[in-house]
């Protein structure tokens, strides 16, 4: 199932949403119906609807934008991702910070971080860590 997640599926649902990182967006406008309509459309097949394959694209299409200290909730997702076992409790300000700006995709490395960006995305964080079956 995770092989429906390629590169190249990632690419087309960016190629072909033009409103998929709108300005001051703290995610990405993309929902799971619409990503199971490119994968059927992409593969041109009709995949058992999972939630996990689902939150796969998402993610996959997080990790692939350009993303800014706006996109608070998709850098989270990112953070998730890539640290999947980052006790949440004890990681501090500095910690989110520095992770966020080592991300290969994240455009604002050079930009000091808004005043409580760092809490918005451990809440979101925790959030995605207890609820959702990654």
């Amino acid at each position: 199932m995770s092989n429906l997640i390629s590169d190249e599926f990632l690419d087309y649902i960016i190629s072909q949403k033009s409103d998929i990182l709108p300005d001051g967006s703290p995610g990405v406008n993309l929902a799971f119906d619409e990503i199971y309509d490119f994968l059927c459309g992409f593969y041109n097949t009709f995949p058992a609807k999972s939630e996990r394959l689902l939150l796969s694209a998402y993610i996959g299409v997080c990790k692939k934008l350009p993303l800014s200290w706006n996109n608070y909730e998709a850098l989270a997702f990112c953070l998730n991702s890539l640290y999947p076992n980052t006790d949440l409790l004890e990681i501090s300000d500095e910690e989110v910070i520095q992770k966020v700006i080592a991300l290969l995709n994240f455009t604002e490395a050079n930009v000091p971080p808004p005043d409580d960006i760092a809490t918005a995305i451990i809440t979101i964080w925790v959030d995605i860590y207890y609820n959702w079956e990654l």
